[in-house]
């Protein structure tokens, strides 16, 4: 299933907001993923808001969901992510395009302002719902539970509150930096993410000695002069 969320004060017609996102595809948009769970991170749908007042949220089921996917694979799209790396992660499979990505993420923590997107909504008047709250209010244990009239909007509007970040932070003189350093990043990261890397087998084991032999060493130490080397608290105290 797919739906249409606006955030527009006057009615709009559903059908020929789609006719129009086919006929003209945006080429900067928002995207947001729901999961399962933050463990399982097979995907249950998408958002992608493609102005400040328009989104559409299609489920992982949905006939029209390549549409959606076309533009996350052109690399000639701007797509914009609050926290990328999960994003890209969840849509690896489906091959999406790391290139000419932003992380609306980044922008914020690079100013120190607040990430978290139920905290940043209320900037905007744009009701984010965290996750755990958005299962605990539905009494679900997991995102694939929800209805689909409930995570639709959720979806949505975590997507429009990423676009609206990103239109009003793209102001701001970090930016700069970001496009500078973190923005070329991004990709190579989400490469490398998917790829791993190899280590030196015999290095790792090692190392592995080692460091297991020293925190033994510490916390029999630690165990005769009376605390816990695994509580903060009490190594605060002692030294």
């Amino acid at each position: 299933m797919k739906a249409y969320f606006g955030l527009n004060s006057t009615p709009v017609d559903p059908h020929q907001k789609w006719v129009d996102f086919c006929a003209y595809p945006p080429r900067i948009i928002a995207c947001d993923t729901e999961t399962i769970s933050s463990r399982d991170q097979t995907i249950v749908g998408l958002a992608i808001a493609y102005t400040p007042n328009d989104a559409f949220y299609w489920s992982a089921d949905d006939p029209d969901l390549y549409v959606a996917l076309a533009l996350l694979r052109d690399p000639q799209v701007q797509k914009i992510y609050h926290n990328a790396a999960f994003d890209l992660r969840v849509l690896r499979p489906y091959k999406v395009s790391a290139q000419n990505t932003d992380d609306t993420a980044i922008i914020r923590r690079l100013q120190r302002k607040a990430v978290p997107l139920d905290e940043v909504g209320p900037e905007y008047n744009i009701p984010v719902e965290q996750a755990k709250a958005f299962m605990t209010r539905l009494h679900i244990p997991t995102m694939d539970k929800a209805p689909f009239m409930e995570l639709a909007p959720k979806c949505a509007k975590d997507a429009l509150c990423t676009f609206a970040v990103y239109a009003d932070e793209s102001k701001q003189e970090v930016l700069s930096y970001y496009q500078r350093f973190e923005r070329p990043l991004l990709p190579w990261l989400d490469f490398m993410s998917g790829k791993g890397i190899a280590l030196d087998q015999t290095v790792r084991q090692q190392l592995e000695d080692f460091y297991s032999t020293e925190e033994l060493y510490y916390r029999m130490v630690a165990l005769n002069m009376g605390f816990k080397i695994s509580s903060p608290f009490e190594v605060g105290f002692m030294l």
